[in-house]
């Protein structure tokens, strides 16, 4: 059976709020404008049956918290043919369990569907 790409396979506990604050995104926007123009960010038909890919996210605080409540933004899933982002395209991971296949976060989209990969990485030591 083919992988499908560009879909959600962990469990996402999901609440519609409020776009973030243009703050919450002013830092990793110019990075995502960046990777996009270098084609690492975006949707080409011909590549992952047409689906986008490439995604950022940047860390918030609490810095001290344990590893599974580091919250982030992340961009939100199938955000890559959009050329500009604004706060609308965000999502906030509050709580990750990799072992749990679990993701908790809440925005106005669904969060990335690398999310528990950001969250790996952002859970490490």
């Amino acid at each position: 059976m083919a992988q499908e790409e560009g879909i959600i396979k962990f469990r996402l506990r999901f609440t519609r709020r409020s776009p973030l604050p243009e703050s919450a995104i002013g830092h990793v926007n110019p990075w995502r404008r960046r990777l996009r123009d270098a084609q690492l960010i975006g949707r080409d038909p011909r590549r992952y049956g047409g689906f986008g890919f490439g995604n950022i996210s940047q860390r918030v605080g609490p810095w001290n918290a344990l590893p599974h409540l580091r919250g982030f933004v992340i961009t939100g899933s199938q955000t890559g043919a959009v050329a500009d982002l604004g706060p609308e395209h965000y999502a906030l991971v509050v709580e990750a369990h990799p072992d749990r296949n679990l993701v908790v976060a809440e925005g106005p989209v669904r969060p990335s569907s690398e999310s528990l990969t950001h969250a790996a990485l952002y859970g490490h030591d």
